[in-house]
């Protein structure tokens, strides 16, 4: 899973945006790469940002999960 969050494919635009999905409560997670179906996310898709779990494509080390 970590593999594939490092990269999406609407990626550098997805990694850097700053306020997407509905009313931009998510960073760095769009359809590409990060939204689940609405039925397996209580919070409804809300709050996701993929930068804040692998770091950016600049500086990895910016992830929550880097060093695993």
């Amino acid at each position: 899973m970590l593999e594939e969050a490092k990269w999406c494919s609407l990626d550098p635009l997805c990694i850097n945006m700053k306020g997407q999905g509905t009313f931009s409560l998510n960073y760095a997670a769009c359809h590409s790469c990060a939204l689940l179906p609405e039925t397996s996310c209580e919070i409804s898709n809300s709050f996701l940002d993929r930068a804040a779990v692998v770091g950016t494509l600049e500086d990895r080390n910016l992830g929550f999960l880097e060093g695993i």
